[in-house]
């Protein structure tokens, strides 16, 4: 690329004058634009001096440089804006058009070759790639410098966890577990058995085991300390004790506790039927209570948050009907919250298959 880029100069050589007399043009296009971008975005404003010396020393680099590699101090150019948060990009593409139309103003004029047109347009790719690098760079260095702060201060937070963990162990105290099993809200009390390293074990003993599972997110109490800890289950030790690691502090799931009503997970698989605008949505439900249903579907881009819909579906052969506002939507997980506009013959009927489904969770937990 960098043979392409002096072959390129080389065959726009004879139209030197031309891009003499643009000059102050161009400088002026990149200010101006510069400017209004800035106005527009409600950042920070650069005096119009220095975006006069930017857009000088840029046109030179770009159309007047005798250097051998006028890339390189294009990319270090734009790295060093990049840094400075001048966003050049698309401020220079409409300045780069504008010269553009000027050149093909110049070359019918002068019944100039037309070839030299392909040219430019190429060398201005070519920057535009250079300059894309530049800034991709800085970004990435960001995102990696972000990367490391949240390392860290993970690292902090799970000593400070640690260190609770070990106080509660000599003071002999319980951690209480707080999880969902099927939809359903379970807590226990736990013991601390031991700790090595950054890992936690547990005594479970008094807890249903059914609740536990390796790679599982649960939710910890840790005395009187105001912040719950998430943390992951990385062993199960026997049917009496679980390995636990991987410590953050966390408050519970928004899901989780903006929750009015109790839900439950169906026992079976119930097929649900959204229709919106007179389109029907195929989902699946995941959970209900008796205001509200959490539905799984491929075609989540064809729900909207507040949108106003018509959901079907069976609960023990009988049929609901029932009008709906789609109250939040989950993209990665395919999965909408739809809340529901029951009557009240309605809401006793889907409180009686809550109750009832809630009990059996309750007794698959006790056996």
């Amino acid at each position: 690329m960098q043979k392409n880029i002096q072959e390129l100069l080389n065959s726009l050589k004879s139209e030197k004058r031309f891009f003499e007399e643009k000059k102050d043009l161009f400088i002026q296009n990149f200010v101006d634009k510069m400017l209004e971008e800035q106005s527009n975005r409600s950042i920070k404003m650069l005096p119009a001096s220095m975006l006069l010396t930017i857009g000088e020393k840029l046109y030179i680099l770009l159309f007047l440089c005798k250097k051998e590699n006028p890339q390189n101090e294009l990319y270090n150019f734009a790295y060093k804006l990049a840094k400075s948060k001048i966003d050049l990009k698309k401020v220079l593409i409409t300045a780069t058009l504008q010269l553009t139309k000027e050149f093909i103003d110049y070359i019918l004029q002068s019944r100039s070759d037309f070839e030299k047109l392909k040219v430019l347009l190429t060398l201005i790719d070519i920057y535009l790639v250079y300059i894309d690098k530049a800034y991709s760079t800085y970004y990435q260095e960001i995102e990696d410098e972000l990367a490391n702060i949240k390392q860290v201060k993970k690292s902090e937070e799970s000593d400070i966890i640690l260190s609770l963990f070990q106080n509660l162990l000599v003071e002999k105290k319980n951690v209480t577990v707080l999880d969902y099993y099927k939809e359903v809200p379970v807590s226990c009390k736990t013991s601390i058995k031991k700790i090595v390293e950054d890992r936690v074990f547990l005594d479970i003993s008094e807890c249903n085991f059914n609740i536990f599972k390796v790679g599982k997110e649960i939710f910890l109490q840790l005395g009187s300390f105001p912040k719950y800890v998430k943390a992951m289950i990385t062993d199960i030790k026997a049917l009496d004790h679980i390995e636990i690691g991987e410590f953050v502090f966390s408050d519970l799931p928004k899901e989780k506790r903006r929750r009015r009503f109790v839900r439950v997970q169906p026992k079976e698989s119930i097929g649900v039927e959204i229709v919106k605008n007179g389109e029907i949505i195929e989902a699946v439900m995941l959970d209900i209570s008796i205001q509200g249903i959490g539905v799984y579907l491929e075609n989540i881009d064809k729900l909207q948050t507040e949108d106003e819909v018509l959901v079907r579906f069976e609960l023990k052969r009988r049929p609901f009907q029932i009008k709906g506002n789609v109250r939040y939507i989950l993209k990665d997980a395919k999965r909408a919250g739809i809340e529901l506009l029951v009557d009240t013959e309605n809401e006793s009927e889907l409180a009686e298959y809550v109750l009832e489904r809630q009990f059996e969770i309750i007794k698959e937990l006790r056996i």
